[in-house]
Formats: C-alpha cells, sequence, structure tokens
C-alpha cells in the first residue's frame, strides 16, 4: 500500500513528478475515449493532439493561431 502524505510534506522533486505522472494518465485516459489532449506546444501556440500523433493548431474564428491563454486565479476582497 502507498504512503499518504500532503503536499506540504514533499519535495518539490516528489511533487514534480506526481504531477508528471498525473499529465501521463490525464493524456492515456483523452487518448482512450477519442478526445485530443490540448497544450501550448514549444512555439507558445495552442494546439490539440490525437492518438494517432496529428497535431492541429487551434485557430480562432478569423483562421488566426490562438495563442495559449494564461489563466490566473482572481484574488477576492476580504468584507
Amino acid at each position: 500500500m502507498s504512503e499518504t502524505r500532503h503536499l506540504s510534506e514533499m519535495t518539490r522533486e516528489e511533487a514534480a513528478e506526481i504531477g508528471r505522472a498525473c499529465a501521463a494518465r490525464a493524456r492515456e485516459e483523452n487518448f482512450a475515449h477519442g478526445l485530443p489532449v490540448t497544450y501550448e506546444n514549444d512555439e507558445g501556440v495552442l494546439v490539440q493532439e490525437y492518438a494517432d500523433g496529428t497535431i492541429e493548431t487551434v485557430i480562432d474564428e478569423n483562421g488566426n493561431e490562438r495563442p495559449m491563454r494564461r489563466i490566473y486565479p482572481t484574488t477576492v476582497a476580504a468584507e
């Protein structure tokens, strides 16, 4: 049985390994369900990759490549 620890009790390396394993599993599950994996490629362009290895650039309604949009959490002011 595996040991259960809180993220704050792990080293950066341990947490990074768990993150990589989770990403790999999510990728496999998407492909198993016939879904693409969407990510930012090395050039900063949003792409979708399919199980057969096909990679398509995600484009907007005007035919322009869509850069990866970063979404950051917002801070809610205390009342």
